[in-house]
């Protein structure tokens, strides 16, 4: 199996520039390299997805040390983990591996690294002398909403199937200006572009690092507040 061939036939096709989460674009390109190390090495989706929290963790224990290779290296494996979370459904699609636990362990996977990018990107800021009671109150409120939002969509996924159109599309994709500034919105919330963005800015300057770590801790609590008013008013309704 070929990088040619994964990328053509074997990944999400409907997952455009103006589509999905704006980093699977970036993932896309390198996923395929994963993909052939683990068709060589005969290894299941699942075990991929392993690799994947593996490696996260390992990015997020790196970040977290004080030394500038500690925190590039941290940064490769940050973005090793988004790139093998690509690869795992990849891997399912080619051998056709498909287990009613997969997307269970893929959960599993940002329940646990999410919450520990969090905390690493926090203790650098602590590691430069930043106010700790105030950097702690930023991770709380930052893991909260994380998770808070990965709870909503376990919730929406469970309610997909009650819907006769959901999933289903026309193939094309009507460019609106309402449809960018909701596309934007919705990328600045999805935490996997954050975990893969912060650390470059970070390392390029610590302050606009710490006021751009502010700024999605804020954002992702006002994403969290609006996803359960919307879903309690759409439970109400029904």
């Amino acid at each position: 199996m070929n990088y040619k061939t994964i990328y053509n036939e074997y990944q999400h096709s409907d997952y455009g520039w103006l589509k999905g989460i704006f980093i699977d674009n970036y993932a896309r390109i390198f996923s395929p390299f994963i993909t052939m190390v683990a068709l060589k090495l005969k290894m299941i989706p699942n075990v991929v997805t392993l690799c994947m929290i593996i490696f996260g963790i390992i990015g997020a224990a790196l970040f977290a040390l004080p030394q500038l290779w500690c925190k590039i290296l941290g940064t490769f494996f940050i973005h090793l983990w988004y790139i093998t979370d690509l690869s795992d459904g990849e891997v399912a699609r080619i051998t056709k591996r498909f287990s009613k636990y997969g997307t269970d362990i893929d959960y599993y996977a940002h329940m646990i690294n999410h919450p520990l990018y969090i905390a690493a990107f926090g203790y650098s800021f602590i590691q430069l002398g930043y106010d700790t009671v105030w950097v702690l109150i930023a991770m709380f409120v930052y893991v909260t909403a994380e998770l808070s939002i990965r709870i909503v969509y376990c919730f929406e996924l469970m309610h997909l199937k009650d819907d006769n159109n959901a999933g289903q599309s026309n193939g094309t994709l009507n460019i609106s200006f309402t449809y960018l500034i909701r596309f934007v919105f919705t990328n600045l919330c999805e935490f996997p572009n954050t975990a893969l963005i912060y650390p470059i800015i970070f390392m390029l300057s610590a302050k606009i690092g710490f006021y751009y770590f502010l700024f999605f801790t804020m954002v992702n609590l006002l994403f969290i507040v609006t996803k359960f008013v919307f879903r309690l008013k759409y439970m109400l309704d029904k």
